[in-house]
Order: structure tokens, then C-alpha cells, then sequence
């Protein structure tokens, strides 16, 4: 179970860079990155009740795999190699979450560009109180980390609904692309693994 774990977070790392809406034209596939960054580009979505909302929940759902995965690194699960690559995979994610050096020179004032600092930011920041906080919440982490696995999934989900005026707008037809598809699940995955071995380990003798 614990590999099955490990392996649906794998996969769920990987299906963020896979396409999330599907194209014949590979061009027209982004995967959540792209897919984030093209719907920020829409006026409607831009001055909609909730500024840049798509790209919020889609670049939400990778910041709250990250910092899963980070919770389940510091888990003290004895498996220091794991650990150590989980936790080297949570922070580039972290990084990619990053605006482009544009946004620290001339283009602060960039709505877009204030959205993926203050995410990759306010990742950063539950990464760091984890770190802290470890020895007192070392049972809670496995579940913790599964609650926000769930969570991702739910944004990635919302994300994607809310995107689906971008086929409209392209006058193109997007079908749901294996990225969507691979990421929800493997998260989900991941959080029933995640919830079995805690309730596993608190019930054995």
C-alpha cells in the first residue's frame, strides 16, 4: 500500500504536465500550466466576480499536491530516499507555481503574475509551519496530507469546469485531455492509500 501511495503521487505529478483539454493540433493542448495561463488571458475571467478564479483553483490544485506531498515527505515514514525525493519533487512545483522574472522587475501590478506569486508564497509558507510543527502533528500528517489531496482534486475539477468557456473563445473543440483525468485520480488515490495506513497504524497493537 505504501508503494501504491507513492505511485499515485507520481502519477499525479506527472498528469500536471500532460494536456488537460484535448486537441488534434498539439498547440491547442494545454496541460495546467498552459491551461492557467490561457484562461488568464480572457477579459471575461479577468473582470469576473472572482478575478482569474479558473487559474486560481487550477494552480491551486498543483500547490495543494505540493505541499501533500511535502506533508507525507516529513511523515516519518523511515523511507529517508523516498523522503527525500518527495520532498525535492513538492518544491520544484513549487517553483514552477512561480511567476517569470517579469513579474519582480517591471510587471508587479500584473494581476495574473500577483496570482502565482502569492500561491507559490502562500504554499511556501504551510511547507515551512510543517516543517515546524512536525513533532507535535506527526500522527495528524498522513490524514492531513489525504484531506488536502482531496481538496486538489475538488479545485482541479472546479478548474476545469470553470475553464470551458476557453473552447468558445478559440473556436476550437477541446475534449478532456489524460492530464485532468490521470491527475484527479491518482490524487485520490493517494489520500484512500493515505487514509488505510493511518487507520491501519493508530489501530495496530
Amino acid at each position: 500500500m505504501d508503494w501504491l501511495c507513492l505511485g499515485a503521487q507520481i502519477l499525479a505529478v506527472v498528469a500536471c504536465f500532460l494536456p488537460w483539454l484535448w486537441h488534434p493540433a498539439a498547440a491547442l493542448s494545454p496541460q495546467v500550466f498552459d491551461l492557467a495561463e490561457w484562461t488568464s488571458l480572457m477579459p471575461e475571467i479577468r473582470n469576473g466576480p472572482v478575478v482569474l478564479l479558473p487559474s486560481l483553483l487550477l494552480r491551486g490544485s498543483v500547490a495543494l499536491l505540493a505541499v501533500a506531498i511535502w506533508l507525507m515527505a516529513i511523515s516519518q515514514q523511515n523511507r529517508r530516499h523516498v523522503d527525500y525525493l518527495q520532498a525535492t519533487v513538492a518544491i520544484c512545483l513549487v517553483v514552477i507555481l512561480l511567476p517569470p522574472a517579469n513579474f519582480y522587475l517591471t510587471a508587479r501590478n500584473d494581476p495574473n503574475y500577483r496570482q502565482q506569486f502569492w500561491i507559490a508564497l502562500a504554499a511556501l509558507g504551510i511547507i515551512v509551519v510543517a516543517v515546524t510543527s512536525r513533532s507535535r502533528l506527526a500522527t495528524w500528517l498522513p490524514r492531513m496530507a489525504a484531506v488536502t489531496l482531496v481538496v486538489g482534486a475538488i479545485c482541479a475539477i472546479a478548474g476545469l469546469i470553470t475553464s470551458t468557456s476557453l473552447s468558445r473563445i478559440l473556436g476550437v473543440s477541446m475534449r478532456l485531455g489524460a492530464g485532468a483525468i490521470l491527475f484527479v485520480l491518482g490524487s485520490l488515490v493517494a489520500a484512500a492509500c493515505l487514509i488505510w495506513l493511518s487507520f491501519r497504524r493508530s489501530t495496530a497493537p
